[in-house]
């Protein structure tokens, strides 16, 4: 699997370079897992190791972009704790929803279960 971890601004009405006074926030992109590995733990530990390294960063939540028609995907993220907190609007040729986790010391992390070596 694969993921990038990005500081930017996940909820900004225009994408840059237009201004916005949003805040940047901690922004897992390009999520990526081969169909051979998908419900084996693979997207649950880089995200879980993507919460650890946002924490380190200083972030007290992470956001990330999954795609309407992914409900697998959805499913996951709703199961790690994510909520709704947009919907890209009907004029986008592939629409997105956005979610949000917060990393606070109330929302407790989950165990990797993968180890990297």
């Amino acid at each position: 699997g694969s993921a990038s971890l990005q500081v930017l601004v996940p909820d900004a009405p225009l994408p840059p370079p237009f201004p916005t006074n949003r805040p940047y926030r901690a922004y897992l992109a390009n999520m990526a897992v081969v169909p051979e590995a998908r419900r084996c733990g693979v997207a649950s530990s880089l995200i879980t190791l993507a919460e650890r390294i946002v924490q380190q960063w200083g972030y007290d939540e992470m956001w990330i972009h999954v795609n309407v028609d992914n409900p697998g995907a959805q499913r996951l993220y709703e199961k790690l704790g994510y909520t709704k907190v947009s919907e890209d609007p009907w004029f986008f040729f592939e629409r997105r929803y956005l979610l949000m986790r917060s990393l606070k010391p109330s929302a407790p992390l989950p165990r990797p279960n993968v180890t990297l070596g």
